[in-house]
């Protein structure tokens, strides 16, 4: 069990729907038992392997444009150089993952006292390495959301649709490439219906 602390803070102004947050999340040391078998030789070795999930900071800021449309934009950084994971046996990092810097713009706009829609686009740059982890073999993104809010009386139904690219790499382990990702993409849907009493 590991244990870490979020904090933040936001500013508002009201009259224009204008609100900028600042939330940080600390990193979290685990420790856990592994067990660990090779090609080599049918033995196993048991062992603890600890790692470090990252510290991250998210940034989100909105203003309206006019007032049945609002721009919204956000940015987030997550620290997964630190993110390593190195079995004893073994003594060579699984993850091997590179620090990320994830934007988002979109906008938002109610079309009727009911119907209200989004849409954003999302960011990721590449950082261009040799070779990623195989547990995130992918570098760089980028992706489209659409979506959209129906509310009549106590009812609310909701749902949206993202498509993102990913960008193509070579996964490696201990720094040699072992396999050729190229022209992925992801297809993510949503939906919700909720009843307020």
């Amino acid at each position: 069990i590991g244990y870490g602390y979020t904090v933040g803070a936001a500013y508002e102004i009201p009259d224009i729907a204008l609100r900028l947050a600042f939330t940080y999340h600390s990193a979290i040391s685990h420790s856990g038992t592994t067990t660990e078998t090779t090609a080599v030789t049918s033995a196993a070795g048991a062992g603890q392997t600890d790692f470090k999930t990252p510290q991250s900071v998210n940034i989100d800021f909105q203003t309206g444009i006019n007032e049945r449309t609002l721009l919204t934009a956000g940015l987030r950084w997550s620290e997964w150089g630190v993110f390593d994971v190195i079995p004893t046996n073994l003594g060579s990092d699984l993850a091997d993952l590179d620090d990320g810097w994830r934007w988002n713009v979109g906008v938002a706009r109610r079309f009727t006292e009911n119907f209200a829609g989004v849409a954003s686009v999302n960011y990721e740059k590449a950082n261009g390495s040799a070779t990623v982890s195989p547990l995130g073999p992918n570098d760089g993104q980028i992706g489209l959301s659409v979506g959209g809010r129906y509310t009549a009386g106590s009812l609310n139904i909701s749902g949206g649709i993202n498509y993102t690219e990913l960008g193509d790499t070579f996964a490696g382990v201990q720094g040699q490439p072992v396999a050729r990702f190229e022209g992925n993409s992801v297809i993510g849907v949503g939906f919700k219906l909720d009843y307020r009493f």
